[in-house]
């Protein structure tokens, strides 16, 4: 994965994206992450998502996954606006 000047702010766009489009009933999966951070300009690695993904829970971003059909990420503990 080669760095852009893009690249520092992978982890505030997948942060944006949780904020503005998930809740508890509406989760996205790591491709549709991918393909958000894709139109900012960036290329990511689901590793590297999944380690955002941990550094943002460590951080008091409450990040959980659903699992099954309708299955993804999402920011919990606070509705979709």
């Amino acid at each position: 994965m080669g760095k852009t000047e893009h690249q520092k702010l992978k982890i505030l766009y997948i942060l944006e994206l949780l904020y503005e489009q998930t809740d508890e009933k509406h989760a996205v999966r790591m491709r549709d992450i991918i393909a958000y951070l894709n139109q900012k300009g960036i290329s990511a690695e689901r590793k590297s998502i999944y380690r955002d993904l941990a550094a943002m829970n460590k951080q008091g971003f409450e990040v959980a996954y659903r699992h099954g059909k309708t299955g993804g990420w999402y920011l919990a503990g606070r509705p979709l606006n």
